[in-house]
């Protein structure tokens, strides 16, 4: 597999669901105490290209996080404190992930009300970090070099807002959080985002529903579900990889027939009386296409949890 395919293959993107907030019949927002400490455990199985023996074995991970009011929402610090790998993994898959993880294993980040992560105050330190994560990871090559000067540059150009958008897991779980909604009328929204690894924007249409509610229980069903539009999206992918990879005329042509699709699905259960998203279950499925007309596939599923530790303050 090439970086090309690694890249195209890692693809998910994450739209805010902004503008739903018309509704009058159910209204969760996150409310936590100052101080507040969440344990957060997601479950990553993946089948396809990019997790090699890996895939389709689920990888734990669990984060304890410590929230602080602030005038915006909130600010999070998080740490790794577990991991969990299937024993099948092998060693050099098992230390590639640890190494990815050390972006997230300790960090601090802004969040709005919901808790979306919206900026990571010492982005260019981390930035310089990843950079020399991939360095390792790569290892020494004419090709490995001329991937990583890319990197730097897009990864170091990037702003604290749009390395944000990095911390996958995070977001994902906050999309659930914080909606107005009215039971058993989705809302659909078409909505735009930004490539944070370069590219134009994606166009996407989001919907969301409010599949039930229990008020007794304290307890809410949402279902998520997000389209990427595939022009928007190949136009934005080829843009990204020409950006970081293509340096002649053959490598131009050769992005110029790539064509990707995305889809994302969750399903989540809110504790109405917290806000939170206590489990969460997510597929997204990313289809390439390369000039070859060979179909590339990968699915990614996450079951992540959250739970407030009882008298964090």
């Amino acid at each position: 597999m090439t970086y090309r395919h690694i890249f195209v293959s890692a693809l998910v993107f994450i739209s805010a669901p902004a503008g739903l907030g018309y509704a009058k019949d159910y209204d969760a927002p996150v409310v936590l105490p100052d101080r507040a400490v969440v344990v957060m455990t997601f479950t990553r199985r993946g089948s396809g290209e990019g997790l090699g023996d890996a895939a389709g074995k689920g990888l734990i991970f669990q984060y304890r996080q410590g929230i602080t009011r602030t005038q915006e929402g909130y600010q999070v610090h998080q740490t790794l404190v577990q991991t969990d790998f299937p024993p099948e993994i092998s060693p050099a898959t098992k230390s590639m992930i640890e190494q990815g993880a050390e972006f997230s294993r300790d960090i601090v980040y802004d969040a709005d009300e919901a808790l979306t992560p919206v900026r990571i105050p010492d982005w260019e330190k981390r930035a310089a970090s990843m950079v020399q994560t991939m360095e390792r990871l790569m290892g020494p090559s004419p090709q490995a070099g001329t991937a990583i000067a890319a990197m730097r540059q897009r990864f170091l150009g990037m702003t604290p807002e749009q390395g944000a958008a990095l911390l996958k897991e995070q977001n994902l779980v906050a999309l659930a959080q914080g909606l107005t909604l009215d039971l058993n009328q989705p809302v659909s929204i078409d909505t735009q985002m930004d490539n944070p690894l370069g590219g134009s924007p994606i166009k996407a249409t989001l919907t969301v529903s409010l599949e039930s509610w229990d008020k007794s229980e304290n307890e809410a069903r949402i279902h998520i579900h997000q389209e990427l539009d595939p022009e928007s999206l190949g136009k934005s992918v080829r843009e990204m990889l020409f950006t970081n990879f293509g340096s002649s005329k053959e490598a131009e042509q050769g992005l110029a027939s790539i064509k990707v699709n995305n889809v994302l699905d969750c399903r989540a259960q809110i504790d109405t009386s917290t806000g939170l998203a206590t489990d969460t279950d997510c597929v997204s499925t990313v289809t390439s296409m390369d000039r070859n007309l060979k179909a590339r596939q990968r699915t990614d599923q996450w079951h992540i949890g959250q739970a407030l530790v009882k008298g964090s303050r």
